[in-house]
């Protein structure tokens, strides 16, 4: 059986009231707009057909045949000889304004075992299936999702995230903590999806029975503390903290992103506040010897006339910083973030022009 990709862009409104085929005062509408065939027949929101035409929302489904066509959720639907998968997504810039419509048929798949799981997933008796992707599993009889709205499925013999199984994984004591966390009877699991900082599923390597979670993304067991699913290595379980996202620290060291601040003091060390120019969370920090960019010093930074101005800028009274870096060709007296929101430059004194901590020609 062949694998047909028909890809569609188009324009989408920023707010529509009616989504989908719907029946409303007798009259059958797609996204408010009324179908003039008196044969339609709406499938569901998604699906619908007539004598001779199928349709995934306002698009055709070529090859498809509609006396035997049923849809069996709004991505899944087949006919006697094919399963279809479609789907529409939205991509980079323009998110929110354009769509791309996938619509394909699954090569290889059986419609008179196909069956849909749900939160993306199908199965027929030789396969699983992925958001329409097929992916071998040990016993396809007997997979089925493990919660709601997640990605993970099982069968009698191992855990699959999305389409991926999870070795040495445990079935029977699986169970899904949190929206990041997971453990069988034997591990401890750390897992992401693709806008996350960390994508796919990873073991922590912790001891099970002891593991605790803290403020996300923090957890720890008895002698070590994690960060996502990595070791920080020589923390201090018992005297671990979390002090935001990025930063921690124990009784004798402080971390960012898990990674240990050369010469910081536990006992002093505090964030420094980003100011209003910067959506992003500050990453100045102190202690009572010096200030830093997250695990950089700055080089002779004056703690009584220090100031965040944004963008990676900093300054004292007598320097500027981008960064870690000391901007030597700049005057910290006239020195300024530009006002200009797009431009060659972002920040300006009264001689010279730098963008992104480079002094422009």
């Amino acid at each position: 059986m062949g694998k047909s990709m028909c890809l569609l862009i188009g324009v989408l409104p920023l707010c529509k009231c009616q989504s989908g085929y719907r029946n409303q005062d007798g009259k059958i509408k797609f996204n408010g707009k009324e179908i003039s065939d008196k044969n339609f027949v709406i499938l569901n929101a998604c699906f619908g057909k007539t004598d001779t035409a199928v349709f995934y929302k306002e698009h055709n489904i070529d090859g498809a045949n509609p006396a035997s066509f049923i849809a069996l959720d709004e991505q899944y639907a087949l006919d006697q000889n094919k399963v279809f998968y479609c789907d529409e997504k939205r991509e980079g810039q323009n998110y929110y304004l354009t769509k791309r419509n996938i619509i394909f048929e699954i090569e290889h798949a059986d419609p008179t075992s196909f069956s849909v799981l749900g939160n993306g997933y199908a199965r027929d008796r030789e396969r699983a299936y992925y958001k329409g992707q097929s992916f071998e599993v040990k016993d396809p009889g007997s997979l089925k999702i493990m919660q709601e709205y997640s990605r993970f499925v099982k069968d009698g013999f191992q855990v699959y995230f999305e389409q991926s199984a999870i070795p040495q994984s445990e079935p029977s004591s699986f169970q899904i903590l949190n929206n990041h966390y997971a453990r069988d009877l034997n591990s401890i699991y750390y897992f992401g999806f693709p806008s996350d900082y960390y994508h796919g599923i990873h073991r922590i390597p912790c001891v099970v029975n002891e593991f605790r979670l803290l403020d996300y993304p923090y957890s720890r067991d008895r002698g070590s503390a994690f960060y996502f699913y990595h070791k920080i290595e020589g923390s201090n379980a018992e005297s671990f903290s979390v002090i935001s996202f990025s930063y921690s620290k124990d009784k004798e060291q402080v971390y960012v992103d898990g990674k240990v601040i050369k010469g910081a003091d536990p006992h002093s060390f505090s964030l420094l506040g980003q100011d209003e120019n910067s959506i992003e969370p500050s990453n100045y920090a102190k202690d009572k010897n010096r200030i830093f960019w997250k695990d950089k010093t700055l080089s002779g930074a004056k703690m009584e006339s220090f100031r965040i101005l944004g963008q990676g800028y900093s300054c004292d009274n007598g320097r500027v910083y981008f960064e870690n870096r000391i901007l030597s060709s700049a005057d910290p007296s006239s020195f300024k973030l530009s006002k200009v929101a797009y431009g060659d430059y972002d920040a300006e004194d009264g001689n010279n022009k730098f963008a992104k901590g480079k002094k422009l020609d």
